[in-house]
């Protein structure tokens, strides 16, 4: 979005880019958009003169012509919060740049940093360890090496947690949270730079999910004494149970994908049982139709997503012989009394014979661009108009 921000800002005269920042903050979840040109003066959505050198943070877009994102910190709204940067050319030659200001508790969803009904957690720490994002039960403490210490983690724990971040290690740490025995998961993530990702899980659910495969290798033990038959049917066994992992694995890593875009909502389908395998939560609320509706009849949801019965792609998901992924997208809600709202599609063939079906709502994105085409449309009949009314006077151009 501030790419595209960016190019429309070149299409326009600078005493008008004011308007146009606040219109386009109006549309977007962002706290504030700013344009600097290359003199280093500029303006911003609410329409405060502001300059290049009284950014709290490291600017790049205009020093450099580079997109880039800043590290967190505390700015004009009173919160923790990120800048966008993006340069703005005109005619292949830059001519200033573009910022947008976002709150950082914006991103603080429940769902994203807390699992396994609550008992594992996840935060977002920078270089120092102070926390970004945190999630419950942090309390007042401002970083996590404290936080760990409040838990009755020794000063081992900690430097050692300290030391890999300086080293931009990724890895798992033992330490003890509310009480219990956890492993403290640790990654460094690319943006904003210098920033790690941690997660805390306790060990008990990892024993507990453990305990059914730690059953079933001593039933293998017991049979393998039996004799040459029971052998035989371990075997079979072992087969069945590396499916499962495999299946349960595949699984996993679908959901990891999907976690990281909590606006959209799935549907997994086996084609050959005619069988929908998994409804996400957040389906019903987008679409308006119940997980048991869809569970007994699946053509329900392309029904509610706006997709004809007609439709080849629809078709093909399922009956199973969709080849590659594909995208719709369509309009529901046409009535007299009904909202607008356009939902995108993306049909996905899976591995395991099994196919995805994502769903996500882009109403805004849809308003965005209608408002960018309007806002084009105007500029360019203002420049025909300028044109059309106030020619160039020869001598004056001769002179320029």
């Amino acid at each position: 979005m501030l790419n595209t921000l960016a190019d429309l800002l070149a299409l326009e005269e600078e005493d008008m880019v004011g308007k146009t920042l606040c219109k386009y903050t109006d549309f977007t979840d962002f706290y504030q958009f700013s344009y600097i040109n290359m003199d280093g003066k500029g303006t911003d959505s609410k329409g405060n003169t502001i300059y290049a050198s009284d950014f709290q943070f490291d600017e790049i877009s205009l020093s450099q012509g580079k997109n880039g994102i800043s590290a967190p910190y505390y700015g004009s709204s009173g919160r923790l919060q990120l800048t966008y940067q993006s340069p703005v050319i005109r005619d292949g030659k830059q001519v200033g740049a573009v910022y947008a200001d976002r709150i950082v508790n914006d991103y603080n969803l429940p769902t994203l940093f807390t699992f396994h009904n609550g008992a594992g957690s996840a935060f977002v720490v920078d270089s120092d360890g102070k926390f970004i994002i945190s999630s419950r039960g942090t309390g007042g403490e401002k970083d996590i090496f404290s936080y760990l210490g409040e838990q009755g983690n020794g000063d081992a724990v900690r430097e050692t947690l300290r030391q890999v971040m300086e080293e931009e290690k990724s890895g798992t740490l033992t330490i003890v949270y509310k009480d219990k025995k956890s492993l403290l998961g640790f990654l460094p993530v690319e943006a904003p730079e210098g920033c790690y990702l941690l997660t805390v899980k306790p060990r008990s659910i990892l024993q507990q999910e453990a305990t059914p495969i730690i059953c079933m290798l001593c039933c293998m033990f017991c049979l393998l004494l039996i004799g040459g038959i029971s052998i035989s049917a371990l075997l079979a066994g072992r087969q069945s149970m590396k499916a499962d992992v495999k299946q349960k694995e595949y699984r996993e890593k679908l959901f990891g994908n999907l976690s990281a875009n909590i606006d959209f909502a799935f549907m997994l389908y086996t084609p050959e049982q005619q069988k929908v395998e998994l409804v996400s939560d957040n389906l019903p609320g987008l679409l308006g139709i119940t997980s048991q509706q869809v569970m007994e009849r699946p053509g329900q949801v392309f029904d509610a997503s706006g997709m004809s019965r007609e439709d080849e792609a629809r078709n093909g998901f399922l009956k199973g012989t969709l080849g590659e992924q594909i995208t719709r997208e369509s309009m529901v809600g046409s009535g007299p009394n009904e909202v607008r709202r356009w939902i995108a599609v993306h049909l996905i063939p899976a591995d395991y014979g099994q196919y995805l079906a994502v769903f996500h709502e882009t109403t805004s994105e849809h308003d965005m661009r209608e408002q960018l085409a309007d806002a084009l449309t105007q500029a360019q009949n203002s420049n025909r108009a300028r044109t059309a009314f106030f020619p160039p006077c020869p001598m004056t151009s001769g002179l320029l």
